[in-house]
């Protein structure tokens, strides 16, 4: 937008809006760890994707201040630092998140349950050779490497254009992509020797509270009698009953019960 021919004022307001897009992701990022800081971790498989997640889209989110400033974003536009930035968003923040509940839901959609060692192994794998992909695009763009082109010049005698080195990087780049790509199959193959031959999931394989997880894996259906349905227990109990001014708010969020007298 800051390279269309736009007027100043209204640039400004791009300027301003684009920084403002920082506060509530630094907010919900911070929300993120805490929750985890707090709570009771799993870590198997879909808890490293789902911390994968939390490193790749909080470096995008990084990389990406850096566009709100006019001089900084004419620089780099159409060049490979748009791409690294947008990338480290989209695949580390929706991508890992899939991959994420693939892992966590498989055994109870299936009753299998997934090899850990394999699940391991794909998360390795793919993170270091996603961030093979996608890391060294911030340097190649920083210095002019442009996107959506099939070659480029180099510095020679005749042409001062990217560093020799830029040439070195592309094919490192390139090569990571297709580890990147075949990395997945590792989770394919999970998926399917798992289905075949895996491990009986249990009800609750992960220690969760809701109702999805008091029921066998897969579940029937009708998932439960209704004539003498399970209980759901408060998991925030613990913080709801604590003494303090935190309780105390936490109180206020809660729905009253039945028989408690609600005043108007």
């Amino acid at each position: 937008m800051f390279t269309s021919g736009m007027s100043p004022s209204l640039r400004f307001v791009t300027m301003l809006t684009t920084m403002l897009v920082a506060v509530p992701t630094g907010i919900k990022i911070f929300n993120w760890l805490k929750t985890m800081h707090g709570g009771s971790l799993v870590y198997r498989t879909h808890t490293l994707w789902a911390l994968g997640f939390l490193v790749t889209f909080t470096l995008g989110g990084i990389s990406g201040m850096f566009f709100p400033s006019i001089a900084m974003d004419t620089h780099l536009h159409e060049t490979y630092f748009v791409v690294a930035h947008f990338h480290y968003v989209l695949v580390g923040g929706t991508v890992f998140g899939f991959f994420s509940a693939i892992y966590y839901w498989y055994p109870k959609m299936t009753g299998r349950m997934l090899d850990e060692r394999l699940g391991t192994l794909h998360f390795l794998t793919a993170f270091v050779t996603y961030n093979g992909i996608f890391w060294p695009m911030h340097k190649l763009g920083v210095v002019g490497m442009a996107r959506r082109h099939h070659t480029y010049f180099i510095t020679t005698d005749d042409f001062t254009n990217l560093p020799e080195w830029a040439a070195e990087w592309n094919l490192f780049i390139s090569v990571s992509a297709f580890l990147f790509f075949f990395s997945n199959f590792i989770m394919v193959a999970n998926m399917l020797i798992s289905l075949v031959r895996g491990e009986k999931a249990p009800a609750d394989p992960w220690g969760g509270w809701s109702f999805e997880w008091m029921t066998s894996s897969p579940p029937p259906t009708p998932s439960f009698d209704w004539h003498n349905p399970p209980v759901l227990k408060d998991a925030n109990e613990h913080i709801a009953h604590e003494p303090g001014r935190l309780g105390k708010w936490f109180n206020r969020l809660m729905v009253p019960e039945d028989h408690e007298e609600v005043s108007h």
